[in-house]
């Protein structure tokens, strides 16, 4: 007989669904008391460390643009040729 012949046994509740349960909430609680916890010691709002984060940002974001820089600085160079000629002159014969 193959294993498409045997009945589906029922699902019953056995001791080890209480276990996972009673794991489960003893975790939710520890959890919840650490959130407490580390609620009242942090003394910053919201509002500080949303202002805080968008400074880093803008650190990061200026920082790769002028660590980039050296990689494009021959384009830049040649653009502003151009932009200075009026765009008679690509740039490409002055820099190389």
């Amino acid at each position: 007989m193959s294993a498409a012949y045997w009945p589906a046994s029922p699902a019953v509740a056995d001791d080890t669904d209480d276990m996972v349960a009673r794991i489960a909430a003893k975790n939710a609680l520890a959890v919840q008391k650490e959130r407490d916890a580390a609620g009242s010691i942090d003394s910053k709002s919201a509002e500080q460390q949303t202002e805080e984060g968008k400074g880093l940002v803008g650190t990061f974001l200026l920082g790769s643009v002028v660590l980039s820089v050296p990689f494009y600085f021959k384009n830049l160079q040649r653009l502003f040729i151009k932009i200075t000629s009026g765009g008679k002159d690509d740039g490409y014969d002055k820099v190389k």
